[in-house]
């Protein structure tokens, strides 16, 4: 698989996770029991899975090697990645103090921003950046990449991927699902 498909694939379930999480976070904000855990639960999936994980791939491997076939960081598609990339980081921060009590009615305010960054971000990404990469990049840099990737994922530990799909399944179950209508 090209490691261009692999990161997409990722989005889909940060996509995903983004919906949970808004659903989430307007049941924190009435105060419905549990969703103060799941919304921190949600938060270690965004820093772990999505920033040390996935946005480690682009930028400590995908974006290094845009930059040596010549696309500008400053000016460029890389460079407004990044930028969102410390924009996401800081969102996540401040969801983080409305969860430890500081402003705490700004945690839906901050949720619903990084869901909106992440869903534009992605689409960027998808539509846009990944496309021209798999134009610039030979099959040898997608492979040499791909082993780069692997090493990323083994610094996050065994079994941690797993462990974040299965949660979003059960917080999809919480949140995403709608009761059936009586007839």
């Amino acid at each position: 698989m090209k490691i261009t498909q692999q990161l997409s694939d990722e989005h889909q379930t940060i996509l995903r996770a983004i919906n949970i999480l808004k659903a989430a976070a307007a049941s924190w904000k009435q105060y419905q029991a549990g969703a103060a855990e799941d919304c921190r639960a949600l938060l270690e999936f965004f820093k772990i899975f999505a920033d040390q994980c996935h946005h480690s791939k682009e930028e400590r491997v995908l974006f290094l090697k845009l930059v040596q076939v010549g696309v500008p960081v400053d000016g460029g598609p890389i460079g407004v990645m990044l930028h969102e990339h410390d924009e996401g980081r800081q969102f996540i921060r401040g969801m983080e103090q409305a969860l430890d009590g500081v402003r705490p009615n700004d945690f839906e305010l901050y949720a619903n921003r990084y869901a909106e960054l992440l869903q534009n971000h992605i689409a960027k990404e998808d539509g846009i950046l990944f496309p021209k990469a798999d134009e610039l990049l030979s099959i040898e840099d997608d492979e040499v990449m791909s082993r780069r990737f692997e090493a990323i994922e083994a610094e996050m530990g065994p079994q941690t991927h797993e462990r974040f799909h299965e949660l979003l399944l059960t917080l999809a179950s919480r949140y995403l699902v709608k009761p059936a209508k009586a007839s």
